[in-house]
């Protein structure tokens, strides 16, 4: 549901600051953002002429990502072979929390943009020459044999797969490195609440891991003790604020 909302905000918002952002001298008029449910790419900048001479100027894949997650990191799967996606192309990653941590809103971040052919090349580059533990030794890729962009079939024919994949890895973007710097920008910068998600994300997997109730506390000291050696406690207000909001949803957590 959310990813579905994602996309359809994405297609309204780009529509509606066409004037102002992407066509400021209306020299895409014959043009407009829609949605594409279950084709590859999720949105394209369409031409709403069907007999037009170029269709599709551009698509984006669009991926999400629940960004207080056990794993700390996406784990989304991007497989789209590099000939299927244009020069313009590009993959969306949109992180999202609720606002208040376990309850709330939705509330989504800034994403993580790259072009779309160079994200696929440089998957398949580094299944080949860096592996993974499910490859078993055998690095070899299927490349799909479709050679356009923009295909129209809802399988997933334009994909590439990786010939042995027993853990189910390869399309994982987070996993090769190439987010890596954004990823620790997201946790170092974005708040929830007033604390920065890093916190947040590793408060709750010591309750996904049934930490006992000593080490959960101790891990939560150090926390505090992280924070205040970072320089963060002034910008944090103090922290007995922090301590305050943990006991409330260590609370809320307890009657899950």
């Amino acid at each position: 549901m959310l990813g579905s909302s994602i996309e359809s905000q994405v297609v309204d918002t780009l529509n509606r600051v066409r004037t102002t952002t992407w066509d400021p001298d209306g020299e895409l008029t014959g043009y407009r953002f829609v949605r594409q449910a279950q084709v590859f790419p999720d949105v394209v900048l369409k031409a709403t002429d069907p007999d037009a001479a170029e269709p599709i100027k551009l698509g984006i894949e669009l991926k999400g990502w629940y960004v207080l997650a056990k794993e700390r990191m996406p784990n989304f799967r991007f497989k789209a072979t590099p000939l299927s996606c244009s020069e313009q192309d590009m993959l969306v990653v949109f992180p999202w929390a609720l606002s208040q941590v376990i309850s709330g809103n939705a509330q989504v971040l800034s994403p993580w943009i790259v072009n779309a052919r160079y994200a696929a090349e440089y998957r398949n580059w580094h299944w080949l020459q860096m592996g993974d533990p499910s490859a078993e030794g055998n690095r070899e890729i299927n490349l799909s044999s479709v050679s356009t962009y923009y295909p129209e079939s809802k399988t997933e024919e334009h994909n590439d797969e990786a010939v042995s994949d027993k853990g189910g890895n390869f399309g994982r973007i987070a996993r090769t490195g190439l987010m890596s710097r954004y990823i620790d920008q997201v946790f170092t910068v974005e708040e929830l609440a007033g604390v920065p998600l890093d916190y947040w994300q590793r408060f709750l997997k010591l309750f996904g891991r049934s930490e006992p109730a000593e080490k959960i506390a101790a891990s939560i000291e150090q926390m505090g003790k992280d924070i205040k050696g970072r320089g963060r406690a002034a910008k944090l207000r103090d922290l007995e604020s922090i301590r305050s909001q943990v006991v409330s949803l260590a609370q809320a957590l307890e009657g899950l």
